[in-house]
């Protein structure tokens, strides 16, 4: 990079990479430099800026991705309501099996492009720096952590839910359609990530000042650097699977609404070895 720098004669900017000696990742530098003249227009100096833009590349790149999964993500559900939806209109002679069959793949598929679409409108109002709207009342712990989990119980038979919740009486001053989001974002994250037939383990306990909840899978676990990223906007763990879906969006939201309660969350995790997600919310 130095000697391009000496090479060239006029204003000049370019990115390397450089692999440093105690970086697992190169790290990506922008070089700008200003040519200096004399009265006489002739080159007397210059001026050289070096800044380390790693950061900057990897969001783009991240936002890149982002978007490609998204289009996927988009796509994929709309092609198969179009399908059964044309199958549906133009052929009167499917039984009635069938075309509840074929009705409920619609049904399915417009709730998941619902909640793709509530994700993005979150993370629009997130970035924006909007507090998260919140209706709060007193719920139980039984009505805010066990209820919700009945609808997986149903649709994902493969996987075994095991749920404990201790103290189901206690009072909980919350948005109780913003909690069940963050049950349903970390119950199928479970599911997803865990292999057919895998034991997805749900607890709850109060603690002091607030009731504690982990949801344990013993799926493909993480790294430390994809625990120490799985909060981030866009950031997908398993991102060399393309078969798991999922926008990148669940668990940045999912922060924001624990966060907006005064609650706290947190991920222990070990590759190979499943993953824990603990949350907190204060109680009443």
């Amino acid at each position: 990079m130095v000697d391009a720098v000496r090479q060239q004669i006029s204003d000049l900017q370019i990115e390397v990479s450089q692999l440093t000696h105690n970086a697992q990742k190169p790290i990506i530098l922008q070089a700008r430099t200003s040519v200096i003249t004399d009265k006489a227009g002739q080159p007397a100096g210059m001026i050289f800026l070096l800044r380390d833009i790693t950061n900057e590349r990897e969001v783009e790149r991240i936002k890149s991705e982002f978007i490609s999964t998204a289009v996927h993500e988009l796509t994929t559900p709309l092609t198969a309501m179009l399908g059964y939806s044309e199958l549906l209109l133009k052929n009167q002679q499917y039984s009635a099996e069938e075309q509840l069959e074929f009705l409920t793949i619609i049904n399915e598929k417009s709730e998941f492009l619902a909640r793709l679409v509530g994700e993005l409108l979150d993370i629009s109002r997130i970035e924006s720096g909007k507090p998260l709207e919140l209706h709060k009342k007193d719920w139980s712990a039984e009505e805010l952590f066990e209820q919700p989990i009945h609808h997986f119980r149903h649709f994902s038979a493969d996987h075994p839910f095991m749920v404990t919740i201790d103290s189901p009486a206690t009072v909980l001053n919350v948005d109780k359609e913003k909690i069940w989001q963050v049950m349903e974002n970390l119950c199928s994250n479970a599911v997803k990530y865990s292999p057919s037939g895998g034991e997805i383990i749900i607890s709850g306990k109060p603690v002091t000042h607030g009731y504690r909840v982990i949801i344990s899978d013993n799926g493909i676990g993480l790294t430390e650097e994809q625990v120490s990223l799985i909060f981030e906007k866009f950031y997908r763990g398993n991102q060399s699977d393309t078969a798991v879906g999922g926008s990148g969006l669940g668990l940045t939201i999912v922060k924001s609404i624990i966060d907006a309660h005064d609650g706290k969350i947190w991920v222990d995790s070990e590759l190979g070895q499943g993953t824990s997600i603990h949350f907190e919310l204060p109680c009443s």
